[in-house]
């Protein structure tokens, strides 16, 4: 009986998979089975309870240190994001004085607009999206081409070859694999992807 109700459970999971696939998962789901009238507060509340039961998993299957590492990892976005506007604040204006308190609350403010982006700004999403597309693309060549053009051009020997141990390290490899974190955190995003995922 038992075996049964599992052979059932998944092609009913096989069958709602391919009539509505998506990548959202669960909320998403929610959004299209349930009724119009209780549609968005029943797929709000799938995705809180998914994202709570997701965020548990992590810290209790990978460890609370590693999974306060990984929360930490998806808040520094925002924290270097704030602190950005705060250095672009400081090399602008010679009369502002920076405070850490200041980076805190641009920080807050980072998050705030998210969430309002997220919950209340629903509708506009697709075309927030959309013109956040068209301006990765188009910034991707404004920057790059006179990048190309208008800096100096090195030697292949001096880019592929030639190790320059700027920041002091007794170590060339200590000093490559500190370089190499500010690389790695440009792929932080997969771990969005990853709790997102249900």
């Amino acid at each position: 009986m038992t075996s049964m109700w599992v052979r059932e459970s998944v092609a009913n999971h096989l069958c709602r998979r391919t009539r509505l696939p998506t990548s959202a998962g669960q909320y998403h789901w929610v959004a299209e089975l349930a009724p119009i009238r209780y549609a968005k507060s029943l797929s709000y509340t799938a995705g809180a309870v998914s994202l709570v039961l997701r965020l548990w998993q992590t810290l209790t299957q990978t460890g609370m240190i590693t999974g306060f590492a990984r929360l930490s990892i998806a808040a520094s976005a925002a924290y270097v994001t704030a602190t950005e506007i705060q250095g672009l604040l400081v090399f602008n204006n010679d009369t502002y004085e920076s405070h850490n308190w200041h980076g805190t609350f641009i920080y807050w403010e980072i998050l705030t607009i998210a969430a309002l982006v997220n919950i209340i700004g629903i509708n506009f999403f697709p075309h927030i999206e959309t013109v956040a597309f068209i301006h990765h693309i188009a910034f991707f060549f404004v920057f790059l081409v006179p990048l190309v053009y208008l800096s100096p051009q090195s030697t292949t020997s001096f880019v592929f070859a030639n190790f320059e141990n700027a920041g002091g390290w007794r170590s060339n490899g200590v000093s490559w694999g500190i370089g190499l974190l500010a690389s790695a955190w440009a792929f932080v995003g997969t771990l969005i992807l990853s709790l997102a995922g249900g």
